[in-house]
C-alpha cells in the first residue's frame, strides 16, 4: 500500500517562550475500505528536552473512531477506522508536550484526508436493489387470520397436555454450573475458532458472539439480544473505559461488514479480528489485588 507524507510546522504555545516543532504524517494515498483499522504514523521533532504525551481528553475526531494511540520517542502510532463513505478528513488533534522541570505546551497535529470505499459486491450480483415484492392480496386476510387462530388453539392444548405430562415426572437434575472464569470460557472459544474452517460469514458470526457472551457473564448485561446502540449505552453505564468502548464498536462493526455487506477480509484480517476480541477481554478482565506487606513489629 502506498503512503502519502503529510507535513507541518507546527508552533507551540504555552507560559514563557514559544518554540517550534516539524510533524509529518504518513498517510495512505490509496482508497481504504470503510470500516476497516488503518495506522497512521508520524515523525514529530520535538523542541529539544521535550516529551510527547499520549491524548488524554475527548477531542472531535469526525468519522473516524481512534483505536489506540501510541507515542515514543518523536513518533506517533495512531489506529483508527471510519465509518463514513467518501474523503473524511481526520481533524487537527491537541497534543501535550512535557519536558523534565514539568513545563507543559501543546502542539497541533495537521489533519489527514482519507478516502473510504464501500465493499466490492460479491461476484455474480449487480449491487441493484431487489424490487419490493406486492403486498398481499386482501382476500386472504381472512384466511391467514383464521389460520393464526387455529395454530394458537393447537398451542395452548399441546401446552396443557405438556404441562400435565412434566407434573406426572420427577424434576431434572439442576444444570452443572461450568466451573471457568468468563475469561477462561472466551479464550477457549476464541483459540478453537482458530482450528475451525468456517465461512468468513459464520467465522465473523462466532467472534461477535464470544465477544458479547463474554460481556454479559462478566458484566451481567444482556449484550448477546442487545444492538449495537443499546450495548454501547450498557457499557457506559457498567464503567467500561472510553477506549475499551471504541475498540468494542469497531470490532462489533468490522464483524457487521463481513456478515452483512459481503466484505470479504484477508486471513491476516480474520486472525487479527480475533486478537482484538482476546485483547478486549484482557481490558474487562479483574485486574489481581496487591497484596500489601506486614507491617514490621
Amino acid at each position: 500500500m502506498r503512503h502519502l507524507m503529510l507535513a507541518a510546522a507546527l508552533t507551540l504555545s504555552a507560559s514563557g517562550a514559544a518554540a517550534e516543532a516539524s510533524w509529518r504524517w504518513t498517510a495512505p494515498e490509496e482508497s481504504i475500505l470503510i470500516g476497516v483499522p488503518v495506522t497512521l504514523e508520524a515523525v514529530v521533532d520535538l523542541p529539544e528536552g521535550y516529551r510527547l504525551l499520549p491524548i488524554q481528553d475527548k477531542q472531535s475526531t469526525g468519522a473516524f473512531e481512534i483505536l489506540d494511540i501510541a507515542t515514543e520517542d518523536g513518533r506517533v502510532r495512531l489506529k483508527t477506522a471510519a465509518f463514513a463513505l467518501g474523503k473524511q478528513t481526520l481533524p487537527a488533534l491537541r497534543w501535550t508536550l512535557r519536558n523534565d522541570a514539568g513545563k507543559v505546551q501543546m502542539v497541533e497535529s495537521p489533519p489527514v484526508s482519507i478516502t473510504l470505499i464501500p465493499p466490492k459486491p460479491v461476484e455474480g450480483e449487480a449491487g441493484k436493489l431487489r424490487d419490493i415484492k406486492e403486498p398481499l392480496g386482501a382476500s386472504l386476510w381472512p384466511l391467514i387470520i383464521a389460520l393464526a387462530i387455529l395454530f394458537l388453539v393447537i398451542g395452548a392444548i399441546g401446552y396443557w397436555f405438556e404441562q400435565k405430562r412434566k407434573r406426572g415426572q420427577p424434576s431434572a437434575p439442576p444444570i452443572p454450573v461450568d466451573p471457568r472464569t468468563p475469561e477462561e470460557i472466551a479464550f477457549q472459544e476464541l483459540d478453537a475458532l482458530a482450528d475451525l474452517s468456517l465461512p468468513v460469514k459464520e467465522y465473523y458470526d462466532q467472534v461477535s458472539d464470544v465477544l458479547r457472551a463474554y460481556l454479559e457473564r462478566r458484566l451481567s448485561i444482556p449484550a448477546l439480544s442487545m444492538t449495537t446502540v443499546d450495548l454501547r449505552r450498557a457499557l457506559v453505564r457498567a464503567d467500561v473505559a472510553g477506549e475499551t468502548r471504541q475498540a468494542i464498536k469497531a470490532l462489533l462493526n468490522q464483524c457487521d461488514l463481513a456478515k452483512f455487506a459481503r466484505y470479504l477480509p484477508s486471513e491476516e484480517e480474520s486472525s487479527r479480528a480475533r486478537e482484538d476480541a482476546k485483547d478486549i477481554v484482557k481490558r474487562i478482565a479483574p485486574k489481581p489485588k496487591e497484596i500489601e506487606p506486614a507491617a514490621a513489629s
